[in-house]
């Protein structure tokens, strides 16, 4: 839930990444990477909509480069992988006023139940 760990920053900041896939999580070479402005207030819920959205255009660069033999690889930074945030994380992005999912997000959710 990276952006549970995005919004317990003091400032936060949000990305996408396309890695390449091996075996530990997040450990392959980055070939795209792309920060995202997401306007203050955001829910962690609509930060990840927003995120996987700005993912799609990203993966299609990186898929059109390695088609084309352009692609480039960095290595991976050393940040450390983040898990399902405990308890007490939770509470520090909760008294810094934000949120993981508000009522527009609900709403969006039971929309999307009824649409094909």
């Amino acid at each position: 839930m990276p952006t549970v760990w995005a919004q317990a920053e003091q400032h936060p900041r949000f990305g996408v990444t396309v890695h390449r896939l091996v075996p530990r999580i997040d450990a392959g070479g980055i070939l795209g990477q792309r920060e995202v402005a997401l306007p203050a207030g955001t829910t962690a819920s609509a930060a990840a909509r927003a995120l996987h959205l700005a993912g799609v255009p990203l993966l299609a660069e990186v898929l059109a480069a390695l088609a084309a033999g352009t692609a480039t690889e960095t290595a991976p930074g050393l940040l450390p992988y983040c898990p399902f945030p405990p308890p007490a994380l939770l509470r520090a992005v909760a008294a810094r006023g934000r949120r993981l999912v508000d009522g527009a997000d609900l709403r969006r959710a039971w929309d999307s139940l009824s649409t094909p």
